[in-house]
């Protein structure tokens, strides 16, 4: 497993890049996304950020969820490598 210093917040990761979660940096935050079958080592990506930057739309095993930037910032994820990058 990566060491903390070397994992990206969510917030960071370009548009279609593919990523795995590693942490999540807020107990009430990792509680809601535990409810809605969100765990440590899925992978996901950002699918959209709209105009102002907030909220981000992730596609997470076919399903999207919009998520504040906000709380973005407080997911750290491993990039999975460029090759994986996903096409519309």
């Amino acid at each position: 497993m990566p060491e903390h210093d070397q994992l990206l917040k969510l917030s960071e990761v370009p548009l279609k890049q593919k990523v795995r979660i590693k942490h999540i940096n807020d107990q009430l935050l990792r509680m809601q996304l535990l409810n809605l079958g969100i765990l440590p080592e899925m992978e996901l990506v950002i699918e959209r950020i709209a105009p102002l930057g907030d909220p981000l739309q992730l596609n997470v095993n076919g399903f999207f969820l919009s998520l504040r930037r906000e709380d973005a910032q407080k997911i750290l994820v491993d990039s999975i490598a460029a090759d994986h990058l996903v096409d519309k």
